[in-house]
């Protein structure tokens, strides 16, 4: 009896020591396996790091050279220096990178490898142009001022390193600093808007002011503070280069059944003083001189100014500015302004936005 006890408390060791050995040896391939895929993980988070790292770099290139025209194979070689000198020790590379241009967007991709493990990112590039902002300094000195009573919502792109901000918090309006859209390129454009000679009877050139008087299309009230009058009846835009003196001359403003745009290039300082109440079409003000476009207070301003050598104050309060501006240098004391996003789209029509000196933007991760 005791000798049948012993049989089976031999069976029941022999099986708990099976047992252990099968359990010790599952936790093992199991503690293997974790081991694994944690380096696998490891490795795959390295390699996206690394791709990713180079799409951001390729990506602040584009941004601050203005160019897609980049050597790819030699971006990838320097890139990679660059990283193994950071970690020479256990170096990642980038095997592949590639930058596309797609509906007028840049798709900068990369490809690392880390230990035999691959992993791709790819960064979206979006355009950006003069005409996203509201206002637009091409100045590079501290010659944008921004008061405590000036408003927009919309952003303010200056090439200045700095805005002396007076009485008006930094964060109550939104400014991008150093954007490199410069004077010579956007006067450049202005010559492309009105070429020195065209045979188009829609341009017409004044030397002298009291000239377009007497034009069936223009009206003018004859008053000190006169308004300037343009008459637009059909789709077609309206060209008019104007030399003589502009200063208080009111307003400009259109009438008529047409929608053509009035486009208005004058060389004299100008100064806006009364509401443009009947505006039909669109107005854009150009000017490649070095001129004062001055708007008194409680003044309306329905136009775009495109003047990028011109200085523009207001010198009084409750103005209200409609359109937008690209301008030298800029000082608007209880201003208010909301921009017409119509000139974007408009301008977009006639150049690739690379004519108007874009930078690009990150966009969306891929």
């Amino acid at each position: 009896m005791l000798r049948d006890e012993r049989g089976a408390t031999m069976v029941v060791v022999l099986i708990a020591m099976v047992l252990v050995i099968v359990m010790g040896a599952s936790f093992s391939l199991s503690a293997n396996t974790e081991t694994n895929l944690s380096s696998q993980n490891v490795n795959a988070n390295q390699a996206f790091h690394t791709a990713r790292n180079g799409v951001d770099l390729t990506a602040e290139y584009i941004i601050r050279n203005k160019t897609t025209d980049i050597d790819e194979e030699d971006l990838k070689d320097k890139l990679n220096n660059l990283f193994n000198s950071n970690n020479s020790s256990d170096p990642s590379s980038i095997t592949d990178l590639s930058i596309k241009s797609t509906n007028g967007k840049i798709e900068v991709t990369s490809t690392a490898n880390y230990r035999d493990v691959k992993r791709t990112a790819t960064l979206e590039l979006e355009p950006k142009t003069v005409f996203d902002y509201a206002v637009f300094t091409t100045s590079e000195g501290e010659d944008m001022t921004i008061h405590n009573k000036f408003s927009v919502e919309e952003i303010i792109g200056t090439n200045a390193s700095k805005v002396d901000f007076k009485g008006n918090s930094e964060d109550n309006v939104d400014v991008e600093y150093e954007v490199g859209i410069y004077r010579e390129n956007l006067t450049n454009i202005i010559d492309e808007i009105f070429p020195s000679s065209n045979s188009n009877n829609h341009y017409y050139h004044f030397e002298e002011f009291d000239d377009i008087k007497d034009e069936d299309f223009v009206e003018h009230d004859g008053r000190g503070q006169g308004v300037l009058e343009f008459e637009i009846n059909s789709n077609e835009d309206l060209y008019i280069r104007l030399e003589g003196e502009l200063d208080n001359v009111g307003n400009i403003v259109t009438s008529g059944s047409g929608d053509g745009v009035l486009h208005l290039l004058v060389n004299h300082d100008l100064k806006l003083t009364k509401p443009n109440d009947t505006v039909q079409s669109k107005i854009i003000i150009y000017s490649k001189e070095e001129i004062d476009i001055k708007i008194p207070g409680a003044s309306e301003v329905d136009a775009y100014i495109f003047a990028p050598n011109a200085k523009f104050n207001s010198t009084g309060g409750s103005t209200e500015i409609t359109a937008g501006m690209i301008i030298k240098e800029f000082d608007s004391p209880n201003t208010s302004m909301e921009y017409d996003d119509f000139y974007k789209e408009y301008f977009s029509e006639f150049f690739d936005d690379e004519e108007f000196a874009a930078t690009y933007t990150r966009g969306l991760w891929k």
